[in-house]
């Protein structure tokens, strides 16, 4: 339910009308700090990951991130790196193709899911 609740708040919040022109440059303060608070939510989730698995209660359920969170910590950082590393790509093709509502629902539903995900692990399910 708080997952749900969080994601129709940023999905709502990424589709209000905001006035403003298509920025020229992609990393505006925007773009930046949605950014750090990606990688943020992303950190805390691999630790969240890593604390569940070595607690030999759960495994990963993501069948893309599994091998890699099987190697530990640098398994992990690796996965959450090319996560991250994955919703910038997106999102810095919807600004070069002019999609600036785009980008920011891809940054900010990305933002939102990784939060709630933290959210949820450490809530102890």
């Amino acid at each position: 339910m708080k997952f749900g609740l969080v994601l129709a708040i940023v999905l709502v919040a990424s589709i209000a009308v905001d006035g403003q022109t298509h920025p020229v440059n992609f990393w505006t303060l925007e773009t930046k700090a949605e950014s750090a608070t990606l990688v943020a939510a992303s950190a805390l989730d691999g630790y969240s990951t890593q604390v569940s698995i070595n607690s030999k209660r759960f495994h990963e359920l993501n069948p893309l991130a599994s091998p890699f969170v099987a190697h530990g910590a640098a398994g992990q950082v690796a996965a959450c790196a090319i996560g991250v590393g994955a919703v910038l790509g997106a999102a810095y093709l919807a600004h070069r193709t002019h999609h600036e509502k785009l980008r920011r629902f891809i940054l900010r539903a990305s933002v939102g899911a990784e939060s709630a995900n933290s959210v949820y692990q450490f809530s102890g399910r």
